[in-house]
């Protein structure tokens, strides 16, 4: 879904750090009535592409004149981001099982737990694809790999409080349903226990 964004930012940002007057060819008139934004329609020299007047957005990490260090970092930064963000939704593998033994298993003729094997390739397919987002992150204008980092930081925030929401939940329930499961074996229990006298009363009646 990010993917039609990011072709976009892509697009404005090459528009904007090769030729500042771009702002005003490519503005919307009802976005000009914007103080900040006019200023930059009639004055294109006042755009600032720094990061906090350190990074160069504009600059890309590797360049062919050298290595843009504070660019590198973050493209760092954004690749260390997407695959905690990733890992966080992972299914958990059995500890110390790997692909190698699970293939073994497969061959000698052993059914394997396919839920298993589908979480261990998620895995692997998580640490290429985090390298793949740093090599494409070195080619890229910082002010993308800012933002790819940003979007990042921030799903793993909300992944976060909404995994835990979920476990609090859960726990919730699994604590209602083991309270409801226990009145009903004490309730059981007394029944037993009231009904026990009334069987030995009617057996002395009858004698």
């Amino acid at each position: 879904l990010q993917l039609p964004i990011f072709i976009a930012l892509y697009g404005i940002v090459r528009l904007i750090t090769g030729d500042p007057t771009n702002i005003a060819k490519y503005t919307y008139s009802f976005l000009q009535n914007i103080p900040f934004v006019n200023d930059l329609v009639h004055n294109p020299h006042h755009f600032n592409d720094t990061l906090l007047g350190l990074v160069n957005l504009s600059r890309h990490a590797l360049e062919p004149n050298g290595m843009y260090w504070p660019i590198l970092i973050l493209a760092i930064v954004a690749g260390a981001l997407q695959f905690m963000q990733s890992k966080q939704l992972l299914p958990q593998v059995k500890e110390g099982r790997k692909l190698r033994d699970m293939l073994k298993e497969q061959a000698s003729g052993k059914k394997i737990d396919q839920s298993e094997m589908g979480a261990l390739m998620s895995s692997l397919m998580i640490y290429l694809f985090h390298l793949l987002t740093f090599f494409i992150s070195i080619y890229l204008a910082g002010a993308l790999v800012l933002y790819l980092a940003t979007t990042s930081a921030v799903a793993i925030f909300q992944q976060d409080r909404v995994l835990r929401e979920d476990t609090e939940e859960l726990e919730e329930i699994g604590e209602k349903k083991t309270v409801a499961t226990t009145q009903k074996l004490h309730n059981a229990k007394e029944a037993e226990v009231v009904s026990e006298p009334k069987k030995s009363t009617k057996k002395r009646r009858k004698k």
